[in-house]
């Protein structure tokens, strides 16, 4: 294979990976950021009306036990945020190309004025003639005696034979320098193809991220909202138990008393809910804890109410 159509190869591959990573990593951003908003929003939720209204559910009961769930508190950051991205760019290289071609030029001008020069020289002409016709015929006529081996030949044979070197010199110019080119275009572009698999491995490990933060947020997700059902459940069943069964926890029938417990739990556990869950390039361990435990607890109250 040519280096030109290395380097064509080179960078076709390049913007591929590239095009096709930056797909997979742009669709995932938008599903991590509507996910992430979806957990802020229940978080916010709950922190401004389910937690405010259960709290005033309780706060006219009396002896009420207390009541020990077993979470710690989460210390971490707010979850990092992705950005839809642009494709990196990429330019093919083509650098020395135009100056191999200008080069060959000069150097093949350089090599017609120095035959003219030589020529004249050797005919014998004077520079204060360079401006007569004359002057190059004799100059060319030198190149065309030489060759036939008669003095005064036609200068015609001396023209092609000064143009054909001339030209010959400076393909051969124009080779060398192209070829020069085109090895620093390959290397460029091996570069490029480099940096573009760095783009794609760096993008994957953040793809690889979101993914796994996704799936933590989505059982999260879930079991605010079940916490969240259950705690709007419970604050409307405690109004209604204080409406009936007055203000005595003690007093309680025992389903009531169980539902009021499961509030006071349900409680606990919400106030410790915020989004600062992120600790060193992932979720903390505590939130991971914290997120299985109210898990637990959502299931256990779920099978009583659906066991019952």
């Amino acid at each position: 294979m040519t280096k030109p159509a290395q380097i064509k190869k080179l960078i076709k591959d390049a913007k591929e990976l590239i095009q096709t990573v930056t797909e997979q990593y742009n669709g995932m951003v938008e599903h991590y950021m509507l996910k992430k908003e979806e957990f802020e929003a229940v978080l916010n939720g709950i922190a401004n009306a389910t937690l405010p209204r259960a709290k005033e559910a309780l706060q006219n009961i009396s002896n009420l036990p207390s009541v020990e769930v077993g979470n710690v508190e989460i210390r971490g950051e707010s979850l990092p945020e992705f950005h839809i991205s642009e494709p990196m760019a990429i330019v093919e290289p083509t650098k020395g190309r135009v100056g191999a071609v200008f080069w060959s030029i000069m150097c093949g001008l350089l090599i017609l004025v120095g035959f003219v020069g030589v020529g004249a020289i050797f005919a014998h002409l004077s520079f204060e003639q360079i401006l007569s016709r004359t002057f190059f015929e004799e100059a060319f006529s030198f190149y065309s005696s030489l060759i036939i081996g008669e003095s005064h030949a036609a200068p015609a044979l001396g023209v092609v034979v000064v143009l054909a070197v001339s030209g010959g010199i400076g393909a051969l110019c124009y080779l060398i320098l192209n070829y020069k080119a085109q090895s620093q275009n390959l290397k460029k572009a091996q570069i490029i193809y480099d940096s573009a698999k760095m783009y794609v491995q760096q993008k994957e490990e953040q793809i690889k991220q979101m993914q796994e933060i996704l799936s933590f947020l989505q059982n999260a997700i879930f079991n605010l909202q079940g916490a969240k059902l259950f705690t709007e459940e419970f604050t409307a069943a405690l109004f209604r138990i204080h409406f009936f069964e007055g203000d005595d926890f003690e007093a309680f029938a025992q389903k009531s008393k169980e539902t009021t417990q499961h509030l006071m739990r349900l409680i606990q556990i919400l106030e410790l809910a915020h989004k600062e869950i992120f600790s060193q390039d992932d979720i903390a361990v505590e939130a991971k804890a914290f997120y299985e435990e109210m898990g637990k607890e959502v299931l256990k109250i779920k099978e009583e109410i659906y066991e019952a």
